[in-house]
C-alpha cells in the first residue's frame, strides 16, 4: 500500500512547486542520506527523475558508475531494462555488464551471479563482441569454480581459450591459462596444473598471471 501511495504522489503532483519541494528532498536525501545506503540513491534518482532535474539525475547516476560495490552496478543494469526506451551507448551497457559480472562472481549471489552473466552474453553476441564474451566466460569459469562445477569451468575457460588465441591476445590467453591450470589443481591433477601454469607464464609474463601461477 505504501509504495502505491508513493508512486500516486509521484505520478498527481506535478505542478512547478510540486517538482520544487520534490526537488529539495532530493537535495536533502542526497547530502545526508545517499552516502549511507544504496536504498537512498535509487529513491534519490526516481525523485530527481520525476521532478525532471536531468542534471543531478546524471550525478546520482555519476555516483552509481564510479562505485565497485556489486549492487551499485546493479542498479545500472536496472536503468537499461526498466528505461529501454533511452538510448544508452553501447560503451556504458558494456562497461557495466563487464564490471557487474566481475564483481558478482566473488562476492554475489551464485544463481543471480549466473543470470547477469548469460544476460551479458546475450549482449555480447548482439554486438558480436568476441572479447567481451571471453571476458564474460572467464567470469563464468571462477564462478563454476566457486561452487565446485570444476566440469563447467573448464568448460568455458578453454572456450575463452580459443577466442582468446584467435584474437591474437597474449596476456588474455595467458589468464585463461592460469584460470584452467587453477581447475586442475582444484579436481586433484597436479601434473596438470603445473603444466598448464608453466604454458601461461610463458605465454604473459605479467603481474596478473604469474599471481595465479605462484
Amino acid at each position: 500500500k505504501r509504495a502505491i501511495f508513493r508512486d500516486a504522489i509521484l505520478s498527481r503532483r506535478t505542478s512547478d512547486k510540486d517538482k520544487q519541494v520534490a526537488t529539495n528532498v532530493g537535495m536533502f536525501l542526497e547530502r545526508f542520506f545517499v552516502p549511507r545506503s544504496y536504498g537512498y540513491l535509487t529513491k534519490t534518482l526516481r525523485i530527481y527523475a520525476a521532478a525532471g532535474e536531468a542534471n543531478r539525475a546524471n550525478g546520482i547516476r555519476n555516483v552509481a558508475m564510479s562505485s565497485d560495490q556489486p549492487q551499485i552496478w546493479n542498479l545500472a543494469r536496472d536503468m537499461f531494462r526498466y528505461f529501454d526506451e533511452c538510448e544508452w551507448a553501447d560503451a556504458m551497457k558494456r562497461t557495466t555488464f563487464l564490471h557487474l559480472s566481475d564483481r558478482m562472481v566473488n562476492m554475489g549471489n551464485v544463481e543471480v551471479a549466473e543470470q547477469v552473466i548469460n544476460e551479458s552474453l546475450e549482449w555480447a553476441a548482439s554486438k558480436n563482441d568476441k572479447i567481451m564474451r571471453g571476458f564474460l566466460l572467464m567470469s563464468g569459469s571462477r564462478l563454476d569454480r566457486r561452487r565446485q562445477d570444476l566440469y563447467r569451468a573448464r568448460d568455458r575457460a578453454n572456450e575463452a581459450l580459443s577466442i582468446y588465441k584467435e584474437a591474437d591476445e597474449s596476456n588474455l590467453t595467458g589468464e585463461a591459462l592460469a584460470q584452467l591450470a587453477l581447475i586442475e589443481l582444484a579436481d586433484g591433477k597436479s601434473n596438470s596444473a603445473l603444466k598448464q601454469a608453466k604454458l601461461a607464464e610463458e605465454t604473459a609474463n605479467i603481474p596478473p598471471v604469474l599471481a595465479l601461477c605462484r
